[in-house]
C-alpha cells in the first residue's frame, strides 16, 4: 500500500485542481481583451452587440453574413438597394474584390466601412479625380487613452460629446486614434464630406459619393465594439452611424477582416496579419484554450514536485574490502612463537621472502641455486654474499628438525638486512 501512496496523492491533487479550475471557469466567464471585431465574439472588443442591433432593424434590413470573398458574395447581378458593412482593424481586398465593391456602390448601394486602416487601392479611385493632388497613405492619428466624438449634422448630433476610453483589463493604456486629414476635403460637394468629428475639430466619419451610391468611412471602429455599446450613449452613437443604411439587405463582411496582432496598447502604424501572431497569443486569447494551457502547466508543476522524488530504496554504504593477509601472518607468527615452534616460524618467514621476490622481481623461486642467487643480486642490487648466506642458512634449517631461538633470530636479521638493501 505504501508503494501507491505517492501516485494516489498526486492523482487527488490533480483532480482537485481540475475541479477548482472548472468551478472558477463556470463562476466567471473569461473574455479576451484582443481587438478582433468578430460578430460571434461577446468579449469587450467583439461586435456581437452591433450584429444583434442590425438584425433587430426588422425584415426590411435582412442581414447576411459573408463567408466568401466579395467577388463571390456580391457577384452579378449586383443587388439594388443593398448595404455592405465592415467593422474591423483593416480590410484585405484583392483586385477582384475591390472592383466588385466599387461596382456594388456605383450601382446605387451603400458601403459603411469602419476600420483603422483603409486600403489605398480602394480609396484612391474615390477622390483622386476630385482633388488636384492626392497622397492617401493612412488616416492621421493621435495618441491618448480616451477620445471625444460626435456628429456635425444637427439631426445626428448627440446632446454632448461622447467620450470613449480604451480599456485593457483594469488599465487604461494609451491608444492610437485615427482620423482623416484636412487634405482629403478639398471639394466637399463632390469628394469627402465630413459627418462626424473627434476632439472638436478632427474628422473621423466621412461620406464619399461614388456613382449612384455612397461610401461611408469611419476611422474609429473601437466605438462600435461591445464594451462601448453597453453604454446608452454608445448605442445612440451606433444607431446614428447606421442610420445611413438604405432599406434593403445588409451584407456583413466577416471574411476580409485582418485581426490585430495584439490586444494591448497599439502605437504602430501598420497592421499585422494573423500568420504573424504568436501561437501562445492565440491560445491565451481563447478562454477554453487558456484554461487548458494553465491546467497543463499546473499538472507539469505537480509532476515535478511529486514524481522527481527518489523512489528507489536507499542503498547502504558498504565498507571497502581490506587486505588482512599481513594481520593473518602476524597472528600465525605470534602464535608459533608463543608455542616455541621456531622451526615453523623460520619456514614461514622464508615463504614470505620468496613471495616478495616473485611479486617484486618476477623471478621463479622453484630452484634456489647459484643461478637464482646471481639473478636476485642483479635485480635487487643486494650483494651476492648476503643472498647466499640467506639461502645457505635456509637450507640448514630445512634439513634440521628443530632450531633454537638464537638461530631464528639470526635468520630473521639476515632477511631484514635484505629488505633494507633491496631496490
Amino acid at each position: 500500500m505504501r508503494r501507491y501512496r505517492i501516485p494516489l496523492i498526486f492523482f487527488l491533487m490533480l483532480l482537485g485542481a481540475a475541479v477548482t479550475l472548472y468551478l472558477l471557469s463556470r463562476g466567471r466567464k473569461i473574455y479576451s481583451w484582443q481587438e478582433n471585431y468578430y460578430q460571434k465574439n461577446e468579449g469587450p472588443y467583439g461586435t456581437w452587440v452591433l450584429h444583434e442591433l442590425l438584425e433587430s432593424l426588422g425584415p426590411a434590413y435582412p442581414v447576411t453574413d459573408m463567408t466568401t470573398s466579395l467577388e463571390q458574395a456580391l457577384a452579378d447581378p449586383v443587388p439594388a438597394a443593398a448595404n455592405y458593412v465592415f467593422v474591423g482593424e483593416a480590410l484585405y481586398l484583392d483586385s477582384l474584390d475591390q472592383e466588385r465593391l466599387l461596382a456594388f456602390v456605383n450601382a446605387g448601394n451603400t458601403a459603411i466601412i469602419s476600420a483603422r486602416t483603409f486600403p489605398f487601392s480602394l480609396i484612391d479611385p474615390l477622390y483622386h479625380e476630385v482633388c488636384d493632388y492626392y497622397n492617401w497613405d493612412e488616416p492621421d492619428y493621435l495618441i491618448d487613452s480616451s477620445l471625444q466624438i460626435n456628429f456635425y449634422h444637427p439631426e445626428l448630433r448627440l446632446p454632448r460629446d461622447w467620450q470613449i476610453t480604451y480599456r485593457y483589463r483594469n488599465s487604461r493604456p494609451l491608444y492610437q486614434w485615427q482620423y482623416f486629414s484636412d487634405q482629403y476635403f478639398c471639394n466637399p460637394e463632390e469628394g469627402f464630406q465630413a459627418i462626424g468629428y473627434c476632439q472638436d475639430s478632427l474628422v473621423n466619419f466621412a461620406r464619399i459619393p461614388y456613382g449612384e451610391g455612397y461610401f461611408y468611412l469611419h476611422s474609429t471602429p473601437l466605438a462600435l465594439a461591445n464594451i462601448q455599446l453597453l453604454d446608452t450613449t454608445g448605442l445612440a452613437y451606433a444607431q446614428r452611424i447606421f442610420s445611413h443604411l438604405t432599406p434593403g439587405p445588409i451584407f456583413w463582411d466577416e471574411y476580409t477582416k485582418v485581426p490585430m496582432a495584439t490586444g494591448q496598447q497599439r502605437n504602430d502604424r501598420t497592421s499585422r496579419s494573423l500568420s504573424e501572431r504568436h501561437v501562445l497569443q492565440y491560445i491565451l486569447s481563447q478562454p477554453a484554450l487558456a484554461l487548458a494551457w494553465y491546467s497543463l502547466l499546473l499538472m507539469a508543476l505537480l509532476y515535478v514536485i511529486f514524481r522527481t522524488k527518489r523512489r528507489q530504496r536507499r542503498i547502504p554504504i558498504l565498507e571497502p574490502n581490506t587486505n588482512m593477509s599481513l594481520e593473518f601472518v602476524q597472528t600465525i607468527g605470534r602464535l608459533s612463537f608463543l608455542q616455541g615452534n621456531h622451526y615453523q616460524l623460520a619456514l614461514q618467514q622464508m615463504k614470505l621472502f620468496l613471495g616478495f621476490v616473485r611479486q617484486r622481481y618476477r623471478l621463479p623461486t622453484r630452484e634456489l641455486d647459484e643461478h637464482f642467487a646471481a639473478q636476485l643480486s642483479t635485480v635487487s642490487e643486494v650483494p651476492l654474499p648476503t643472498i647466499e648466506n640467506i639461502l645457505l642458512m635456509y637450507q640448514n634449517i630445512a634439513r634440521s628438525k628443530g632450531i633454537t631461538e638464537n638461530t631464528l633470530l639470526e635468520f630473521h636479521q639476515r632477511l631484514e638486512k635484505f629488505y633494507l638493501q633491496c631496490k
